[in-house]
């Protein structure tokens, strides 16, 4: 599972989506890749496939298109926010995006990508947050 580090630089110097981006976004949030062995009757070789569930399901399906589809990429930055702020805008060769209370604006060659950036950055305060409040209740204990 790639680091919130390693996904935020990868998407930062991205200058498009790609299907490696999303799955990378996807192992961070949470998905699970299992490996499905099918076996052709007509030549009786294995192949393998891979599957995804996403978190808190065992129903397989696809990785969503984050770095590519708004729709997918505003999904990501809705469930990022936990009900905070969502902004973001564009024009041709530039765009940006702010997921939570932060004044960082995350800024990438297309609003998906921003989106992705801002929902990383998101993410990673949070755990950040986490770390500190576990870090804090262990310290008084």
């Amino acid at each position: 599972m790639p680091t919130v580090k390693e996904v935020y630089v990868a998407l930062r110097t991205a200058s498009g989506g790609t299907r490696d981006l999303d799955i990378m976004i996807a192992e961070l949030i949470g998905w699970q890749r299992r490996t499905l062995k099918i076996t052709d009757t007509a030549t009786g070789r294995v192949k393998e496939r891979p599957q995804w569930t996403p978190p808190e399901s065992d129903a397989p399906t696809k990785v969503p298109f984050y770095t590519t589809d708004l729709d997918h990429a505003h999904l990501l930055a809705k469930e990022s926010a936990n009900g905070s702020r969502i902004a973001f805008s564009w024009e041709a060769g530039l765009a940006s995006a702010v997921v939570g209370a932060t004044s960082h604006i995350s800024e990438a060659p297309t609003v998906e990508l921003a989106l992705c950036v801002a929902s990383v950055l998101k993410i990673a305060s949070d755990q950040a947050a986490v770390e500190k409040s576990t870090d804090l209740s262990e310290a008084t204990t």
